[in-house]
């Protein structure tokens, strides 16, 4: 029998209380969706994307009507299970476990196993025509014609949409911009639908709703040359340079945020005040900003800065005032909203919480000649109003009508008439949510691999799309276009290879990264609402029923607590309900209410964008990106709960997209390395300034590299403490001896992908005791190294200048690749004579680009690189398939690139070795270190021998020569394992009992043995008078994040104050970590779950490398225990090696 059968039959004879049956039922078809669409191509954002395929591959509606239609509302329930009663469900479960095995039958092209025959007597309901109750609809193509577009509705239906159609009486709709975007299994959004002479009308047609296109990204298709969406592709390749009038954009909102809270308060912040504010936040904007260079430019700035906080004072303080509508007791500052009816996203600057004034603030110029507001402005004003009309409530669940609805654009260059009231135009609305689909499209063109066949046929004129003054365009807007457009179109045949083929593969991460993937459960933010609470919960993206404990002084850090209610483990489809959740401090998540009992739902109501200040054992801390006023809804209230789900931050891409530009506007000659157009320089006459013993020859060799080297780390060999640190000082040592007028010596930038690693490097420093400086912020940074943030060191500053002087004097600056890309205009104060990138393999090309490609007057900021990484631990996590990401043109894969996926590490290791896979220790250009002090050499040996071909030798220290270091009395098992086997295997078969449900993704059994295992390390080390700290003693890794939080129900029940907090974690979250002893359990219980433990393989020199098993079994010092079920890992060749090296299985 088929697996999906004999789950469904287990569920069936589990008898469960119905609640129970149905989130099992739907788990099984979601299972059955995500198998059946794995290996495909396209873009699927939720389980309705996916029946709706394969409904339609299977022509399942037109062959068997009634059984789609029962499947159909069988989704359906599944995703409202909050909002149907027990009785509801009880009386649709027959039919409902009819029609999924019936589909379930049909998908796998099996026959109806003999146990679910007697489910065939329950007949189908007759096909009914339902009406339409709906504020929107969801719906697919099925047919397009020259009649209009056909359409499948959420529950099977049919409709039929005309193509052209009058709304009402002042607007008509007219679909055909639609044709080119279209195909059959596109889905539309129905917004405010009804029926009229057998077709189905809308108010609004939104195209591929789950791209959520930010209101921002929308205004960028109107310029001053007019409307095109190829406006909003410009300005996302556009490099832009901070200007002193973006940055006083940003310093007029921090001053309305300022007054606001400030109102009643009796204290009105100086100007000063602000200024001290803004600075320690943008002070490298600031600084690196050309017009503070010059004098009256800088002084221009600060009296403008000031005329803009008189102005937003009386504004706030009068004119509010006097507006009966305003009340500023109700106001939200920056409230953001999702809202997938339009397809949009968006953050008010300032929204009253009964949602009847909104305000959009603006610090330049409106339209003077006419007095009112300018284009883009007033698009932006018109689509959040929107978003309130069609999708949201007032505060008494009232509908709001556009003249409920006050909205302002607010100019605070003008001391009078800056405050504008804005009405509605719903034909200026249409023309924005048609932008909006047309970006959306554009989005998937760009991750098809269409950009080249768009961007080469661009033109200037082409964009010219409204009537504007000749000189006006010639010496403004054109030349602009043009500069873009050239860099790209006037590139080499290699360079814009490597230009399309990596914004193809980061457009289509962008995609996946909103609509999600098969292959990762409760993927893609549209998660948010294609999947069910329960789904999200099980996958660890949510955490719910949290209320508001307090809120400290600042109005933005909120301590929440969980009041969960307890849930019998016997009426779950789990073994453990409360799943651990999966975030970590510094995450940035959106907080929202919702009504206590209810479902959470991010779409219902304004979000508040945070980070995650600390997870508490009864709850968490959030900091809140905008602080508030006290609003009645952030005070402590019984019948609001409170949600905290991840958020997804567009500016990631779009900083990816402008790297990829940046790369283009690279010198040539840093071009040329990248691209393998020139060799590498190399000067052996350079001799060492220091002695670095052992490390001598790695050193020199670093040195003697012109252009780049490649340090190669396998675990416990020291990459940092010893690599990083040793090129470090040698560098510093020889810019101190030698005299160079080069503006870049003896400075270095030290990056890394990941915070824990840049702490590390932090540590490093400041044993040297040297200065540095870092990027980033407090809730990324490890608090011993606060005090280096920039952020900090600006606090003792007086002005602009002292913040330059401070940054220009200090040699080393470190942060993670992603601060310093987001604040590149730190190359405009510094150049390095060396960049050290950390965890290099972990980190994608497009991400390096634009710290690689900087340059400042005509030479590349950074004049050296040295990468040091290990390309056979775990690499970039990438969302496309190994298929989607790999590359086929000839001339890329000429220069190694053979994959996108892989990262430029790699990439030049394969350079550097004639494109082959075998590593010659020869090349002057790669070291790798050989000499590991971490793990005993039984520990070492499996991993040695299958993933680095023992060439891993121990220093050795002291435990790795010692027997082993436990003694015991004991007589019982596990302490004759601990004292005798340094590396054992307990063969552990998952058993099911009958009557309790438990998931694939919890072993029960092995949960039990590991915590059994956890304690007696516990009994040993206090038997052998060691202490025991569990942040050095024992780590436990398991593949899912629900086994994780089973072990820790299991080690509670020994009511030891120190077990609770070792770290039981993923294989992916150990990589960088050790422990005295590891235990590693595999899980998994059923044959599919290999495919996931084996996902992270490649082939070196005729060796299968696995990432993910060599992280695993490299982390311990002194023992290594693997738990798993034999007979099940032996059918994968690597896991059978494993435990045949391991010897005796207990």
């Amino acid at each position: 029998m088929n697996q999906l059968f004999a789950d469904l039959q287990e569920l069936i004879e589990w008898q469960l209380p119905i609640r129970s049956r149905y989130e099992g039922l739907y788990r099984i078809l979601v299972a059955a969706l995500n198998q059946s669409t794995r290996e495909l191509t396209i873009e699927f954002s939720g389980t309705f994307a996916r029946l709706d395929f394969l409904c339609r591959e299977l022509s399942y509606k037109e062959l068997h009507p009634t059984a789609y239609r029962q499947i159909c509302s069988f989704r359906s329930r599944c995703s409202h299970l909050s909002q149907l009663t027990d009785d509801e469900l009880s009386a649709n479960c027959d039919l409902d476990v009819r029609a999924l095995c019936e589909f379930l039958a049909k998908l796998i092209n099996e026959p109806l196993p003999d146990f679910f025959v007697p489910y065939l007597k329950f007949d189908y309901p007759k096909l009914t025509k339902k009406s339409l109750i709906a504020n929107s609809l969801r719906c697919f193509i099925s047919g397009i014609s020259d009649n209009g577009i056909s359409l499948t509705g959420p529950l099977g239906e049919d409709f039929l949409l005309p193509w052209h159609y009058a709304v009402n009486e002042h607007q008509t709709r007219d679909l055909d911009y639609l044709r080119p975007m279209i195909r059959v299994g596109t889905q539309l959004n129905l917004v405010r639908p009804w029926e009229d002479d057998g077709l189905l009308l809308a108010e609004q047609v939104i195209f591929e709703p789950d791209i959520l296109i930010d209101i921002t990204s929308i205004v960028s298709g109107f310029g001053k040359n007019g409307k095109s969406v190829y406006n909003y592709l410009l300005n996302l390749l556009e490099i832009r340079s901070q200007t002193s009038a973006m940055l006083l954009g940003n310093l007029a909102g921090q001053m309305l945020d300022e007054e606001v809270r400030a109102f009643g308060s009796g204290h009105l912040p100086t100007y000063v005040e602000s200024l001290k504010r803004f600075f320690a936040d943008n002070a490298l904007a600031i600084v690196a900003c050309s017009d503070f260079a010059d004098a009256d430019k800088r002084e221009n700035f600060h009296e403008n800065a000031r005329r803009q906080q008189q102005n937003i004072r009386n504004i706030v303080h009068s004119v509010f005032a006097q507006d009966r509508t305003i009340k500023l007791q109700k106001v939200i500052l920056e409230p953001s909203f999702y809202c997938e009816m339009l397809g949009i996203q968006g953050r008010i600057d300032l929204l009253q919480s009964d949602k009847h004034v909104l305000m959009e603030q603006k610090s330049g110029k409106m339209d003077e000649y006419r007095h009112t507001h300018e284009k883009q402005h007033y698009i932006q004003m018109l689509l959040y109003q929107a978003m309130l009309h069609y999708a949201y409530h007032d505060d008494l669940g009232r509908e709001l009508r556009n003249d409920d609805i006050a909205s302002y654009l607010l100019y605070s260059l003008y001391p009078e008439g800056g405050l504008l009231k804005e009405a509605p135009a719903p034909l200026v609305l249409d023309e924005a949510l048609e932008m909006r689909n047309q970006i959306a499209y554009l989005q998937l063109q760009l991750s098809r691999g269409e950009a080249k066949e768009i961007l080469e046929g661009l033109t200037p004129e082409m964009l010219k799309t409204e009537k504007i003054s000749d000189k006006f365009w010639e010496q403004y807007i054109k030349p602009r276009i043009a500069g873009i457009l050239n860099r790209v179109q006037k590139a080499s045949a290699v360079e814009k290879d490597f230009f399309y083929r990596m914004l193809t593969f980061e457009a289509r991460e962008h995609i996946l990264a909103k609509v999600g993937t098969s292959q990762r459960e409760a993927s893609g933010f549209a998660a948010l609402w294609n999947c069910t609470s329960a789904e999200k919960r099980e996958a660890g993206n949510l955490m719910d029923h949290l209320q508001i404990a307090g809120i400290e002084e600042d109005m933005r850090t909120i301590t929440l607590v969980s009041c969960a209610p307890d849930m019998d483990d016997a009426a779950s489809l789990d073994d453990n309900k409360t799943v651990l959740p999966n975030f970590r401090k510094g995450d940035i998540v959106v907080l929202y209410a919702y009504v206590a009992g209810g479902d959470p739902d991010a779409r219902r109501d304004m979000v508040f964008r945070a980070n995650i200040a600390a997870i508490r054992s009864d709850g968490l801390m959030v900091r809140l990106r905008a602080p508030q006023r006290e609003i009645a809804l952030l005070k402590p209230r019984s019948d609001i709960y409170w949600a905290v789900e991840h958020d997804f931050m567009e500016s990631s891409f779009t900083d990816t997209y402008r790297s990829l530009s940046s790369f283009l506007e690279a010198t040539p000659d840093r071009r040329a390395l990248l691209l393998g157009q020139r060799d590498p320089r190399i000067d052996r006459s350079l001799k060492l300034q220091g002695n670095y013993g052992t490390f001598n020859e790695l050193v020199l060799k670093a040195k003697q590299a012109q252009d780049y080297f490649l340090l190669i780390g396998p675990p416990g060999t020291g990459k940092t403490s010893c690599g990083l640190v040793n090129i470090l000082r040698e560098t510093l040592i020889s810019s101190e001896k030698g005299a160079s007028d080069d503006p870049a010596s003896g400075n270095i930038l030290l990056v890394s992908y990941t915070n824990r690693a840049v702490d590390e490097i932090c540590s490093k420093l400041q044993k040297m005791e040297v200065p540095y400086l870092r990027i980033g912020s407090h809730l990324s940074c490890a608090e011993e190294y606060r005090s280096q943030l920039l952020v900090e060191r600006c606090q003792q500053c007086r002005n602009e200048q002292e913040i330059r002087q401070m940054i220009e004097s200090c040699r080393i600056v470190v942060g993670t690749t992603a601060a310093v890309t987001g604040g590149s205009c730190l190359f405009n104060l510094k150049q390095f004579e060396l960049c050290i990138v950390d965890e290099a393999s972990q980190i994608l090309e497009p991400q390096l680009l634009a710290i690689l490609s900087a340059k400042v007057d005509g030479r590349d900021a950074i004049r050296k690189f040295v990468m040091i990484g290990d390309h056979k631990q775990l690499p970039a996590v990438v969302t496309q398939t190994e298929r989607e990401s790999e590359v086929h043109e000839p001339l890329l894969r000429e220069i190694g690139l053979q994959n996108c996926r892989q990262s430029l590490f790699e990439r030049l290791i394969r350079t550097n070795c004639g494109n082959s896979d075998i590593i010659s220790a020869a090349s002057p250009l790669i070291y790798t270190l050989s000499a590991q002090g971490r793990m005993h050499h039984d520990v070492a040996a499996f991993a040695n021998h299958a993933f680095y071909s023992d060439m891993l030798r121990e220093i050795p220290l002291a435990h790795q020569q010692r027997a082993i270091p436990y003694r015991s009395n004991r007589q019982d098992k596990w302490s004759r394992l601990l004292t005798t086997r340094r590396i054992s295997f307990i063969n552990v078969k998952k058993e099911r009992e009958l009557g309790v449900a438990t998931s694939d993704k919890v072993n029960q059994q092995e949960a039990t043995l590991i915590a059994q295992l956890v304690h007696a390390v516990w009994l040993l080390f206090d038997e052998n008078h060691l202490t025991f700290n569990p942040a050095e003693t024992v780590g436990v890794i398991v593949p899912y994040r629900h086994q994780i939080s089973t072990i820790r129900k299991e080690l509670e029940q020994f009511n030891i104050s120190e077990l609770p907090q070792i770290s039981i974690d993923t294989v992916e979250r150990f990589q960088g970590s050790q422990r005295d002893i590891i235990i590693y359990g595999f899980t998994v219980s059923r044959p599919y779950q290999l495919d996931f433990l084996t996902n992270n393989r490649f082939v070196e020199n005729g060796q299968i490398i696995d990432r993910k098993l060599n992280v695993a079994l490299t982390r311990a010092r002194e023992l290594q225990i693997l738990m798993g079920d034999a007979d099940l890992l032996r059918k994968d060749a690597i896991f059978a090696a494993l435990i045949d090296n391991v010897g005796n299985c207990i």
